[in-house]
């Protein structure tokens, strides 16, 4: 597309001949002309967004669809929770992410490591956690179970170790899985 570049059209003395309503007038053509430099200016803009794509917060630049699809793709993301890291966002200016571990069963008395996988870890917290069978969910920590105000299970990080632990006074059979999710940043990003 292009501007029209002609100057500004004054009224002319006009055929009387031709019905008033088919002729074009200076106001006419000068109308024209606004709407498709304005259509213009508006398809340059697009096109310099476009064309600047490295100004996008993506790691896909190739095109702006596939930029659009890659910001859409990470809303999607936030709201998984996975075994594998997932990036959810930002923790004070630092890439956030999101862990699900898991394990099977708890010994009474006893403490259960996990380990977490994740490189490079800087500041890791748990934001929850339950045990799951197929009779019952009990969300960690776990402060008494079935009236026994007794039987608690504790879960807490072991950063030195590279590990989630847990711990129980009470015996958990391999019908109870336990789920503990993690938020976590990097010292790398």
């Amino acid at each position: 597309m292009a501007k029209i570049t002609f100057e500004d059209k004054v009224a002319l003395n006009v055929n009387s001949d031709i019905a008033d309503v088919n002729k074009c007038n200076a106001t006419d053509l000068n109308e024209i002309k606004n709407v498709v430099n304005e259509n213009d200016d508006n398809t340059t803009n697009i096109s310099n967004a476009i064309g600047n794509l490295s100004n996008l917060n993506t790691t896909n630049k190739s095109n702006l669809v596939n930029a659009i699809n890659e910001v859409n793709n990470n809303d999607v993301l936030k709201g998984t929770y996975s075994t594998n890291e997932t990036r959810i966002g930002t923790w004070m200016g630092k890439p956030l992410y999101r862990k699900v571990l898991s394990t099977v069963g708890l010994s009474a008395a006893t403490k259960k490591s996990i380990n977490y996988n994740i490189t490079n870890p800087d500041k890791i917290w748990i934001v929850g956690g339950f045990i799951y069978s197929a009779a019952r969910v009990v969300t960690l920590p776990m402060v008494g179970y079935n009236g026994d105000l007794a039987q608690k299970v504790d879960v807490w990080v072991e950063k030195q170790e590279n590990v989630v632990k847990l711990y129980s006074n009470g015996g958990w059979g391999n019908d109870w899985t336990f789920y503990i999710i993690i938020n976590y940043t990097k010292t790398t990003d």
